[in-house]
């Protein structure tokens, strides 16, 4: 429509400006520097064409400034009354009037509106009321998009978002008023959002995290002393909080892991929120309330993945199962029906978890043993895998406060070729310092290799050097006792060759067919034998397992001999006198045997008991020599040229144990080895008693530099009670009277205990350590050295089916992992629950 002259042209209200035609509107710059949009109508004044048809600008009105004023107060007051504004409206409410008056306003858009001449300098103000009026507020302003799930930092974008509008219509260079563009009033833009959500934030802003694990620990401020706020809310058993920079800042669901804002300025409200309405949290506390009806089942039971995983690390472990288990399809399904909110892993995410788990814990126990007081004993042994590859195996074993033996697996790595003194060396060394035990080694015990006699050599001199270890090393190196008498009876069997062939083939042949079987079940029937079990077949290189086949074949000595008769293709039966020489056999043997058992104990000390079986090997040769039988007294004879090689390299190191055993003391030491050396016995009971007063003096002198440095670690804490401050004035005069009384003098005069059946070393010297400090502390580490390899020669069996023959690609780190763990958990746990250095679970 043609307009009058000197008119002026039509001016829209905020709520009457034009959308732009291609959706959407151009965007319009935050920043006060931006250029401004030129496309845009403005709501200035319009100017006035005179008759003349020049044009004069309306004079501007300088109101402008106190509202701008009333303006930036009234965006203050609505930001300090933000927190009742969180509580009233929900974010919900907000994007639906957002919509609804989005719509109104693209129904007022476009429409025209004639103003008169004398109305047209009242406008600015009528302008700038209106944006300040609640129903400008409510149609004519555009609400910025939600920008975060907090409805105050939302609320602080949209007071930004207001400034900078009232700063776009203030004058600046010109007189004129100009008006919001489209842009700023479209519902659908998404330019006036501010380029960072931390730039709202009245929190300062952090960087994220870069794992999962940083965000969920609190992490300590630059220089502050600032502790994290204690968590009180009920929402935290079921939400895990989330830390950035020691800020609580986010909080994420247990059950879905969603995350959502939980900071102090947000609050915790839209996670409870989440909590009620959470489907993987309703489904389970559906399954949680069946199970609470059950008497069976824990009512306090949560399901847990982490834990489960763990569970499930043990079970692969324990059993000697592969990591491709957890991959199983049939697994997977048991597990689905089981529980389906498990979420099955890989078998590389499961090796990783060996792998961590096994690091975690190792680094406790390394703890521990630098804390300890006490010195350990290590057992150490070699074994070939179907690779073809050497595996060296150390185990550590110690007693503890409550006077319990304890050992665990501390090394199974890969030795490097040659198999040598040299490189058995460097690993010993290398483990040892690892494990923070180079200077608390008691003894080393090893079978009689000549590799591993050389190698004791360089390991004694290496702490002998540095002062490391007691009496010049001299019991350090102790000799696997089950190996020893393996090689007595090992050379006693070769000259019983020709028997022991017979009895072999012997019950080779009746197992080789069923039809063997059965005939031999008859003939045992017809001779009224009463035996469940039939004759055993040994291995040739264990000599038990040989004595165990002797054994089992005396009982069915008829039915040999009738087999003999009546089957011709039977022609290696024992004749009359081999069967003699069987039984004789088998009663010197059963010494052997039974001293093996004894001596093979892991759970309870066996160092004291060592001699005492050895000894009782040597009456049974003795009184075997005498044998009317020829053959009989040359096996005994070689086997006493064994006996007597390795008691003259182990009597010392076996003697000192039993003189901590207050059943014998010293006097059945210099009994035995009066009858053993005879005239010359002097000499080596004068070395068995320099040996263990070597072993008072330095223990005493360990245990009072040990008071010295109690003292000094308490001199420099806040001082306590008078009794703790002289608990180290009680020690010390404990050991000057101790030391003043001769405390191993004492001890040896004292009357022996009596032997019973039922008695217990350890418990003894529990009891009578307060009496005996200096010697108790011996006893704890000399009565904790293994007499045998058999605690590490015992994890081969398991590596054995860990390592087999699919199972051939496992790396020497996850071989090391499987079995220390294993072993760990095997016996309750890694040994790391201790509290205090001097004490162990």
């Amino acid at each position: 429509m043609a307009m009058e002259a000197g008119a002026a042209p039509p001016l829209r209200s905020p709520t009457q400006l034009p959308v732009s035609t291609a959706g959407t509107a151009p965007p319009s710059p935050l920043h006060p520097s931006a250029p401004p949009n030129l496309s845009s109508p403005v709501t200035s004044n319009p100017p006035v064409e005179q008759p003349s048809g020049e044009i004069c600008e309306q004079p501007h009105e300088p109101v402008h400034a106190h509202e701008e004023e009333q303006d930036g107060r009234l965006v203050r007051e609505k930001e300090q009354g933000c927190s009742k504004i969180r509580q009233t409206k929900s974010r919900k409410k907000t994007m639906q009037v957002q919509d609804a008056h989005a719509n109104d306003l693209s129904q007022t858009v476009g429409g025209k509106r004639s103003v008169s001449h004398a109305s047209e300098s009242s406008r600015p103000r009528k302008v700038a009321r209106t944006i300040k009026s609640k129903e400008s507020k409510k149609l004519g302003k555009k609400l910025p998009p939600i920008v975060s799930g907090s409805p105050i930092i939302n609320m602080i974008a949209r007071r930004k978002v207001q400034s900078s509008n009232l700063h776009a219509r203030t004058p600046s260079t010109t007189r004129t008023l100009k008006s919001p563009s489209s842009h700023a009033l479209s519902p659908t833009s998404g330019h006036d959002t501010p380029v960072s959500l931390h730039a709202l934030s009245p929190v300062p802003r952090h960087d994220t995290p870069a794992t999962l694990h940083d965000r969920l620990l609190p992490a300590t401020t630059h220089g502050s002393k600032r502790r994290p706020r204690k968590l009180t809310s009920i929402i935290w058993k079921e939400a895990e909080p989330i830390y950035i920079n020691g800020f609580l800042m986010q909080g994420q669901c247990k059950y879905c892991n969603n995350i959502f804002p939980a900071s102090k300025v947000s609050g915790t409200s839209q996670l409870a929120r989440h909590l009620k309405l959470c489907e993987v949290k309703c489904s389970m506390d559906g399954v949680i309330k069946q199970i609470r009806n059950s008497d069976e089942i824990d009512p306090d039971w949560k399901f847990d993945q982490e834990n489960a995983r763990t569970e499930l690390l043990k079970l692969v472990v324990l059993h000697g199962l592969p990591f491709s288990f957890v991959e199983y399809a049939g697994f997977r399904k048991f597990c689905a029906s089981i529980n389906p909110w498990f979420k099955p892993i890989s078998r590389v995410t499961l090796q990783n978890d060996c792998i961590a788990a096994y690091h975690q814990f190792r680094s406790y126990n390394e703890n521990f043993f630098m804390k300890c007081n006490h010195r350990v004993s290590l057992t150490g042994d070699m074994w070939t895998s179907n690779q073809k590859l050497g595996y060296f195996c150390i185990t550590c074993h110690w007693i503890d406060s409550k006077w319990k033996v304890k050992h665990r697996i501390i090394r199974f790595c890969l030795l490097e070729t040659p198999h040598d003194a040299w490189n058995m060396f460097d690993v010993v060394l290398t483990s040892i310092r690892d494990w923070n035990i180079e200077n608390k080694i008691c003894s080393f015990t090893l079978d009689n290799a000549e590799v591993n006699t050389k190698m004791i050599s360089h390991l004694r001199k290496n702490l002998v050097d540095r002062n490391l270890i007691h009496h010049k090393g001299k019991l350090l190196h102790i000799r696997c006792a089950a190996h020893v008498l393996n090689l007595i009876v090992q050379d006693g069997l070769k000259t019983m060759d020709s028997v022991v062939d017979n009895v072999r083939n012997s019950v080779k042949y009746i197992r080789s067919s069923q039809y063997r079987i059965e005939q031999f079940d008859k003939l045992v029937l017809q001779a009224g034998i009463d035996c469940k079990h039939q004759p055993s077949l040994d291995v040739s290189t264990r000599w038990n397992s040989t004595y165990l086949m002797l054994e089992s074949i005396l009982p069915f000595r008829k039915v040999f001999e009738t087999l003999q008769n009546q089957e011709p293709s039977y022609t290696f039966g024992p004749s009359d006198k081999e069967w003699e020489m069987v039984l004789d056999i088998c009663q010197l043997l059963k010494v052997f045997c039974h001293a093996t058992n004894v001596i093979s104990g892991s759970d309870y000390p066996t160092s004291n008991l060592y001699f005492l079986e050895i000894w009782s090997v040597k009456v049974v040769l003795d009184e075997q020599e005498k044998s009317s039988n020829p053959t009989v007294r040359i096996m005994v004879k070689e086997m006493k040229k064994k006996f007597h090689k390795y008691f003259m390299e182990s009597y010392l190191t076996n003697c000192v144990p039993v003189i901590l055993d207050p059943r014998f003391k010293m006097e059945l030491v210099e009994l035995r080895l009066k009858k053993y050396f005879g005239v010359g016995a002097d000499k080596h009971i004068q070395e068995v008693k320099e040996a263990i007063m070597a072993l008072f003096l330095a223990y005493g002198a360990e245990i009072e530099e040990n008071i010295i440095i109690q003292s000094q670690e308490k001199n420099g804490e806040e001082a306590g009670l008078v009794d703790d401050a002289l608990s180290d004035f009680d020690e010390h005069v404990k050991l000057k009277k101790a030391k003043s009384h001769n405390e191993l003098q004492r001890y040896l005069e004292e009357d022996f205990h009596p032997r019973t059946p039922d008695f217990d070393i350890l418990k003894w010297w529990a009891v009578n350590s307060p009496r005996y400090p200096i010697l108790g502390s011996i006893a704890r580490d000399v009565l904790a050295v293994p007499a045998s390899t058999v605690a590490s020669e015992s994890a081969f069996s398991t590596c054995g089916r860990v390592i087999t023959d699919h199972r051939t690609s496992l790396g020497a780190d996850s071989v090391e992992a499987l079995m220390c763990y294993g072993d760990w958990i095997r016996r309750g746990e890694p040994f790391c629950e201790e509290s205090e250095p001097h004490e162990v679970s």
